[in-house]
């Protein structure tokens, strides 16, 4: 029988959320502390929490997989000419909004093999906003493939 609880979401001074685990869930659900948590959304208000994969070992290494992604983007601009429009999108401002996006295709440019440091120097380097995060954290952004399905 799967057992649930009900626990507040909570929120640092930073506006980080998180909730607390508390000794009996802790025993009831067999997480133990340090443990990496997957969150499964389940597009119901609740979510279903499990102990993640580790990131190394007999399920797989960590693979950096390059692609492009390609979307058919609209915008409505209201301006003197098509050219001024235009202009107006290729100079990507920031309060531009889109009418609405369509995406097209994905294309692979190459997987490697890396490691676990080679993992956070790259997440600092690309997400240099979000390096403050805890390791952990940074780790929720691997993703596994459940070779058990």
């Amino acid at each position: 029988m799967d057992k649930r609880w009900i626990l507040p979401v909570q929120e640092t001074i930073d506006g980080d959320l998180y909730i607390e685990l508390s000794d009996e869930i802790l025993e009831g659900s067999g997480f133990e502390v340090g443990d990496t948590l997957d969150w499964k959304d389940n597009r119901d208000g609740s979510y279903t929490l499990t102990k993640a994969e580790p990131i190394a070992g007999p399920e797989g290494d960590l693979y950096m997989v390059e692609s492009i992604s390609m979307f058919h983007i609209k915008h409505v601009v209201r301006a003197k000419s098509d050219v001024h429009a235009m202009d107006e999108v290729v100079m990507d401002r920031p309060d531009l909004r889109e009418f609405s996006q369509n995406h097209i295709d994905h294309n692979i440019i190459g997987a490697r093999k890396i490691s676990v440091e080679e993992y956070f120097e790259t997440f600092n380097k690309d997400n240099a906003y979000l390096s403050s995060w805890s390791e952990d954290k940074k780790l929720g952004f691997i993703n596994n493939i459940d070779y058990k399905k």
